[in-house]
């Protein structure tokens, strides 16, 4: 039994006067092709060797700084300080738990 994660969409994101915007979103699965046809060049692993084996190994470093929830607002607009990180690794816990309950109860 094996589950994978996928990514089906990304979005850069800019910081226009301290505030995040997103700049648009991109279906994956659309430019994965395009993606496995521009090489990386990387001294630190070497699974990763194209931009699609970035995002099919999830080998790169993102912040949670939103969620969907009922008002779409941002972690920032409810949480404070060092309350902003505690709630993004509140989301992500949730994540994996999730995929975790998931597995098991495949399992039995």
């Amino acid at each position: 039994m094996e589950m994978e994660t996928r990514i089906i969409g990304i979005c850069p994101v800019a910081e226009v006067n301290g505030e995040a915007k997103d700049l648009f979103w991109v279906y994956l699965p659309e430019v994965r092709e395009h993606l496995a046809q521009h090489k990386i060049d990387s001294d630190f692993t070497e699974r990763i060797k194209t931009y699609d084996d970035l995002f099919f190994f999830r080998d790169f470093a993102s912040n949670i700084y939103k969620e969907s929830n009922y008002s779409n607002r941002p972690i920032k607009a409810y949480k404070q300080g060092g309350e902003i990180q505690k709630e993004a690794e509140r989301i992500e816990m949730a994540i994996l738990n999730k995929e975790i309950d998931i597995l098991l109860s495949l399992a039995h």
